[in-house]
């Protein structure tokens, strides 16, 4: 395990799409999900990535590029999913975190993934 910087961030309304579309419409609008990811992620030190469905982890150093990697990321995903019609919610925390090509795993992506998860505030009253 090593200590970094974790965004986690997912899709609202990606179970309306999915349920709403058919097969080669979904498989579109899944392939521009990630040719979003990717051109965000482009020409920043984000040194991890791992996607399931509609969420997505990305790790970075744990220090102030890092930080400032997955700020820009952030940052540019949120911009740049507006445009597309791609609404999202998502945290960044820091910590201890396990990434391998079949699982990754760790408290900074817990923490991450309850904070993006609280977060209700499309659709829906304000959480208290």
């Amino acid at each position: 395990m090593e200590e970094m910087y974790c965004y986690v961030g997912d899709l609202l309304g990606f179970q309306n799409t999915i349920l709403n579309l058919d097969e080669n419409e979904q498989e579109k609008r899944v392939t521009e999900w990630i040719q979003l990811i990717d051109e965000c992620k482009k020409n920043l030190p984000i040194t991890h990535s791992h996607y399931v469905s509609d969420t997505i982890f990305i790790g970075a150093e744990g220090n102030k590029d890092g930080l400032d990697a997955l700020l820009n990321f952030s940052k540019n995903l949120l911009e740049k999913g507006i445009i597309n019609s791609f609404l999202l919610r998502g945290a960044i925390t820091f910590g201890k975190i396990h990434w391998d090509s079949r699982i990754t795993f760790g408290a900074a992506i817990v923490k991450a993934y309850n904070l993006a998860n609280n977060q209700n505030w499309i659709g829906g009253q304000f959480a208290s």
